[in-house]
């Protein structure tokens, strides 16, 4: 994600939190837009990303039966999964270094 478009996402939950204070203050709804978040697809950010259910399982530490869970919507993922999920699609990369050298310092602690 480039610095532009992080700031834009940091500007917009600015304004979301200060309209939701603005709202708050004088409860005048019909000013204020709504914005309804979408969920993430797990099985688009694993595609979008070239991988098989048991590459992703096995490269981002998740198991495969909670990534399958996930894709066909018999689960959701708890809220610490789904800002890991949110971090894999955007930083796929720095989060598999990240795995990658977690297992390192796992392996020479032992």
């Amino acid at each position: 994600m480039k610095t532009s478009k992080k700031n834009k996402v940091f500007e917009d939950l600015l304004q979301g939190l200060e309209e939701i204070q603005e709202y708050q203050k004088n409860d005048k709804a019909k000013e204020f837009k709504t914005h309804t978040v979408n969920r993430i697809s797990v099985k688009q950010i694993r595609e979008q990303l070239h991988l098989s259910q048991s590459e992703f399982a096995n490269a981002y530490r998740i198991p495969l039966s909670s990534l399958k869970n996930w894709e066909q919507g018999r689960r959701m993922p708890d809220a610490t999964t789904l800002a890991y999920l949110i971090s894999i699609m955007y930083y796929p990369k720095e989060v598999r270094l990240a795995q990658l050298a977690f297992a390192k310092s796992e392996r020479n602690m032992a």
